[in-house]
């Protein structure tokens, strides 16, 4: 795991959301949730997740001492990719994947650009980024092992955006 910002916490509803950069403790629960929120996109992304996990940055979301989400980051050119953001089940809908997107945005210093890809399947993925400023690029048929299409979207990283 590479350089993190440092950890920043978010108040919503009656406890508060911190997120916190991304460590190896942290990695039977990204494994374990991937697989539950990825599982139908293939049979591998739990482990995949978390080789992503090990090779990009990341960031985990806990309230109350509870990981409840996370979300990744590679940065290993001037186009970022947001490669996974995943929320427990139960935790879904309370903006907890929007502050892990605003977590990954400020973490963007030096990109020039935003990229993720969701399967067309996954409309809380696609409102999530489409609601930020994501604009789809590509259509990506039978992209995913299961035969889903998948869309690439894109937009301007926030310190690539012009100055008014």
């Amino acid at each position: 795991m590479c350089k993190h910002v440092a950890s920043q916490t978010i108040r919503q509803s009656a406890s508060p959301l911190t997120i916190t950069p991304l460590t190896a403790s942290d990695l039977a629960f990204v494994r374990a949730l991937s697989t539950d929120a990825f599982g139908e996109f293939g049979k591998y992304a739990g482990r995949n997740t978390v080789w992503m996990a090990e090779h990009h940055r990341g960031w985990v979301a806990t309230q109350q001492g509870r990981r409840i989400g996370f979300a990744l980051l590679d940065t290993s050119n001037r186009i970022f990719e947001v490669t996974a953001i995943a929320v427990m089940p139960g935790e879904r809908g309370k903006g907890i994947g929007q502050a892990l997107l605003h977590a990954l945005e400020r973490a963007a210093s030096g990109a020039v650009e935003l990229r993720a890809r969701t399967a067309d399947a996954n409309v809380a993925a696609l409102s999530l980024f489409l609601r930020n400023g994501f604009r789809i690029k590509n259509r990506l048929p039978r992209y995913y092992a299961n035969m889903y299409t998948a869309y690439e979207m894109s937009k301007l990283a926030p310190s690539a955006e012009p100055r008014r």
